[in-house]
């Protein structure tokens, strides 16, 4: 019972932003997130720090972060149509 709550106050405030600025938002996140995995992987993993070089590494850090935020992107305009139709259920049944 408190989950519905929960999902049907939070999800109320998440429609009134819209659904542009909801993809958008969590595609960053998503993307920023990743990009910071591939920066620190590719400092401490594969090459040594002192060595290491951000703008040789740049263009490959512009494609993940383009990657993986098209991805999201794509993942959250699926999980808006989701939320939006558990949305429309639940206020049905109240």
């Amino acid at each position: 019972m408190k989950d519905r709550e929960k999902f049907m106050g939070d999800w109320a405030l998440q429609r009134q932003k819209g659904r542009l600025k909801y993809v958008l938002t969590q595609a960053g996140q998503v993307a920023g997130y990743g990009l910071a995995g591939v920066v620190v992987g590719s400092v401490f993993l594969y090459d040594s720090s002192s060595a290491y070089s951000f703008a040789y590494y740049l263009p490959t850090y512009f494609f993940v972060f383009l990657g993986v935020f098209l991805a999201a992107t794509l993942k959250f305009i699926y999980q808006w149509g989701r939320n939006e139709e558990k949305y429309s259920q639940l206020s049905d049944k109240e």
